[in-house]
């Protein structure tokens, strides 16, 4: 479980940083990262931007594609535990739209 959630907190820290997730299809072009419009960068300064933030789009797609591959694991590991009528009454819950039981906090 804890690996899972390094994982999860690896993924969300590369999705934090990256201000833009652009597609590995698209070309050099982004939009700048909150603030850095400010600096006044040159167009070469800002091309080398664009240029870093579609090297990273691919590998930050990936991570996005594992963490969600992650969670999927992890749900059905969860309900693996669950008794069939425990799985049944799980379903109904969700179907009603019943509010979830907070865990307490430590």
């Amino acid at each position: 479980m804890s690996c899972i959630k390094h994982a999860l907190a690896l993924v969300f820290a590369v999705l934090v940083t990256t201000a833009v997730v652009v597609s590995a299809d698209t070309p050099a072009k982004g939009r700048l990262p909150t603030g850095w419009k400010a600096l006044g960068l040159t167009d070469q300064q800002k091309e080398q931007v664009y240029d870093i933030q579609g090297r990273y789009a691919a590998q930050t797609g990936d991570l996005q594609r594992q963490g969600k591959q992650l969670r999927q694991k992890e749900k059905a590991d969860l309900e693996a535990v669950l008794t069939l009528s425990q799985k049944a009454r799980l379903r109904d819950i969700a179907l009603e739209g019943a509010p979830r039981e907070e865990a307490p906090n430590k």
